[in-house]
């Protein structure tokens, strides 16, 4: 993310005037920012709805992630080269008589399942995350929405856990299992198996937990052939030499799938959609 917390104020203010500037007269912009980054309601136009959405946030780590999401577009599939086969795709399962479903691992304060609805209005989307203080801004942001907020972990097995602040800022904030932790641990098979709703057909999978993909990857993963695109988020960056993402990489790369990188994410896209 391009959050500095060592930035002075008034480089912060002459970056979101350089971004008011930039998006306004950007055509491929959707969202232009209002607000500076101190302030605690953050508001966006929408320059195809025409509608202003305003947005709780803290100062610091989520206007980084705000402008990560909607100024950056990490999860615009559209800029994907396989857009056109996870239309058809997307759209077939519409044709079918079913909702497509999009599953956001690690919701944080909720922006990221907020602009997808935004995308794919049809869709049912499942927003998880472990977090407290999190959770309640996401509650918040994600009203009215039509998403269903989960407070939990995922992982590859479901149990107990606990949610671990390593002093990274509200972004960082780690899970693990423990068995006093207080926290609910839950695979993404049992979401999909028992809180996906009726007549849903996986579409979209968002992985950004912080370092647990190594756990989720490592056992039970029968769910990604489930998901047409999946994007991962790597963080061997903060795990150096602990291998994070090479149970993801052993398990994508034995399947029928193609790699895309946009961001910090890396999209995993089936060669099963519809071509």
């Amino acid at each position: 993310m391009n959050f500095n917390p060592n930035r002075s104020t008034l480089a912060m203010l002459s970056s979101w005037l350089l971004s008011l500037v930039r998006q306004t007269f950007n055509p491929a912009a959707r969202y232009i920012l209002l607000t500076v980054p101190q302030a605690a309601v953050q508001r966006l136009f929408d320059k195809t709805t025409r509608n202003i959405i305003s947005l709780q946030t803290r100062p610091g780590w989520d206007h980084a992630i705000l402008d990560q999401i909607f100024l950056g577009e990490e999860y615009n599939l559209r800029k994907l080269g396989r857009w056109a086969d996870l239309k058809s795709t997307y759209d077939g399962i519409l044709a079918s008589g079913q909702r497509p479903l999009i599953v956001d691992c690690g919701a944080n304060i909720g922006l990221t399942s907020l602009y997808l609805r935004a995308f794919f209005a049809e869709a049912a989307i499942i927003a998880i995350e472990p977090a407290q203080d999190n959770f309640v801004l996401a509650t918040a942001n994600l009203a009215g929405a039509d998403v269903q907020l989960l407070q939990a972990g995922v992982a590859a097995h479901s149990g107990s856990g606990k949610v671990i602040d390593p002093g990274m800022g509200e972004a960082g904030y780690r899970v693990d299992y423990s068995a006093d932790g207080g926290l609910k641990l839950i695979s993404l098979n049992d979401i999909l198996e028992h809180h996906a709703p009726a007549n849903t057909v996986p579409f979209f999978c968002k992985i950004d937990i912080e370092g647990f993909e190594k756990d989720l990857f490592e056992a039970n993963t029968e769910w990604v052939e489930a998901f047409p695109v999946v994007a991962i988020e790597f963080h061997d960056r903060l795990f150096p030499r602990q291998g994070s993402s090479r149970p993801a990489l052993k398990c994508l790369a034995a399947l029928d799938r193609d790699f895309e990188h946009h961001g910090e994410s890396v999209f995993s896209i089936s060669n099963k959609t519809a071509a």
